[in-house]
């Protein structure tokens, strides 16, 4: 899964979570 710097993305577990690192 690929996803963009500061994209919003939906965790299943998790609610919203910004991603502000692709790697981690």
């Amino acid at each position: 899964m690929g996803f963009k710097v500061g994209q919003k993305v939906v965790y299943p577990n998790h609610g919203i979570g910004t991603i502000e690192q692709i790697e981690q």
